[in-house]
């Protein structure tokens, strides 16, 4: 089921709704139509241009990550630190070595935690989720592979294989924390603006003592700090979709009663 959701959404997605009105604005051109091939044709413009404005990325942005603040537990508290997947890249060749892509900070603010001593484990996340034409290395290796990398213990590092997505990872963190009889104090380590779902789906699941550490904050407190910010960008344009990805992920998990 979430697989067709990631499927269903597309068209849903900043560029599924630049590109579905451009699809119809050739048809009508075919058509005939030049009315409504204009029309079409603006519409797309209009809504590429949109999201690609920096300071409405930026407005967006905020509307999740201004929600969320860090909290930590004393240091020295019997916690896991829980970094969620999404911060790593497929370890296969040509790569040599585990790598990061912008949500690495997950790993780094995991890393800085447990060397801070605010939790005694770290428990990576991550599997298959079910959209790739090859094997690879779950994503739970490949960030404890990161973590190791950068001076954690490898005695430390638990490993999630299982979870495909943010739903499924209570019951399985749950399971691995209850074997080890250790507890369930975790600090959920994950993007700013995915931690407002992530904190309601193991409150959902329940048993959990949750604290937080946003990171990887895509906006600042200035909307505009530079003068390319009044011109349309790629990177705005990702950020925008990221942020729309989120609403319409919260949206998903309520209406199937998973938050």
């Amino acid at each position: 089921m979430a697989i067709l959701i990631k499927f269903i959404a597309l068209p849903l997605y900043p560029l599924g709704l630049a590109i579905t009105p451009l699809f119809f604005a050739v048809l009508c051109s075919f058509l005939k139509k030049a009315n409504s091939t204009r029309i079409l044709t603006l519409s797309s413009f209009v809504v590429l241009i949109f999201f690609s404005l920096p300071p409405i990325a930026h407005l967006l942005g905020t509307t999740l990550e201004y929600k969320v603040k860090e909290s930590l537990p004393p240091i020295g508290t019997d916690a896991s630190i829980v970094v969620l997947g999404g911060g790593g890249v497929p370890f296969v060749p040509p790569r040599k070595y585990p790598e990061i892509n912008d949500a690495g900070d997950r790993m780094l603010l995991g890393a800085r935690l447990y060397k801070m001593e605010y939790g005694k484990r770290l428990v990576t996340t991550g599997g298959d989720v079910g959209t790739s034409f090859f094997e690879y290395p779950s994503e739970a290796e490949e960030n404890a592979l990161v973590l190791q990398a950068i001076g954690v213990d490898s005695m430390a590092i638990i490993r999630e294989h299982k979870a495909r997505n943010t739903h499924e990872h209570p019951k399985y963190i749950a399971a691995i924390l209850d074997s080890m009889g250790v507890g369930r104090t975790i600090i959920l380590v994950t993007t700013a603006s995915h931690m407002y779902r992530s904190v309601a789906v193991f409150k959902k699941y329940g048993g959990f003592t949750i604290y937080t550490a946003p990171t990887d904050y895509s906006t600042t407190r200035r909307m505009i700090s530079r003068s390319t910010d009044f011109f349309p960008n790629v990177s705005a344009f990702e950020r925008s979709t990221e942020v729309v990805h989120e609403y319409y992920g919260i949206l998903a998990y309520k209406l199937f009663g998973w938050i």
